[in-house]
């Protein structure tokens, strides 16, 4: 169709001129930034580590009490017992007495009641125990130097800071009983029973016949020595503190 003079044209509804032909089109691409790096969790807390406690000192030896009976007596019929297997003599039962300091070295008192006994400081070096019933009993600071205690009913008993080098402690309950500070240097402690057993500060670095399982039923701390080979197994908020640089 013819056009006449003087139309106008609108240009800008007319497409884009078409580029030359063999031109190339570079299109450029923009990648997005990378993202923040995720901060690492800060290391856990370690539990605060606890200073081995200081050992305890060693309490000095009470004065002998007073005894209300005649412990020869006492002991002589009980021999006679052991030795008639019960048909002579008698057993002795000293529950309750007050036998501080008392010298029991030598002293044959097995099978014998001496539960909740006072023998704090006692001399008892060698003497038969094996079988007695002295649960509940204070022995603190007694010296049992090789005694037999060989099945002896030691539950709950006091032997803080006493001596047991020697002593034969085969098959003893020693349930809940308190070791602390008490020397075993050569003790036989073989099938002993040491359930909630204290051996806090106690040397068992000697003693004979002791195991793992036996050593895990105890209540001990950083200061209680064990044989070698055996492990205290602390729980972490008891672990002895590192020495500062």
């Amino acid at each position: 169709k013819p056009v006449s003079a003087g139309t106008k044209f609108d240009l800008g509804d007319a497409p884009p001129p078409a580029p030359p032909s063999g031109t190339k089109m570079e299109i450029q691409v923009v990648s997005p930034p990378p993202p923040a790096p995720i901060p690492a969790p800060p290391p856990p807390t370690p539990a605060p580590a606890v200073a081995a406690e200081p050992l305890r000192p060693k309490p000095p030896k009470p004065k002998p009490a007073r005894l209300s009976f005649d412990l020869n007596g006492v002991l002589d019929a009980h021999r006679n017992w052991v030795l008639s297997r019960g048909t002579e003599g008698a057993r002795a039962t000293l529950s309750r007495q007050n036998m501080t300091g008392t010298d029991l070295s030598g002293a044959v008192l097995t099978q014998s009641d001496l539960t909740y006994c006072r023998l704090t400081g006692a001399e008892c070096s060698e003497a038969r125990l094996d079988g007695a019933d002295l649960r509940y009993a204070d022995m603190a600071g007694a010296d049992l130097t090789e005694a037999v205690l060989g099945a002896a009913r030691l539950r709950h008993v006091n032997l803080a800071d006493a001596t047991l080098k020697g002593a034969n402690l085969r098959g003893a309950d020693l349930s809940g009983a308190d070791l602390r500070g008490a020397d075993l240097e050569g003790a036989q402690m073989h099938g002993a029973i040491l359930l909630d057993t204290l051996i806090h500060d106690t040397d068992l670095s000697s003693a004979e016949g002791l195991t793992q399982a036996q050593i895990n039923k105890t209540r001990r701390n950083p200061n209680s020595k064990l044989p070698p080979g055996l492990r205290l197994n602390l729980p972490e908020a008891e672990q002895p503190a590192s020495p500062s640089p």
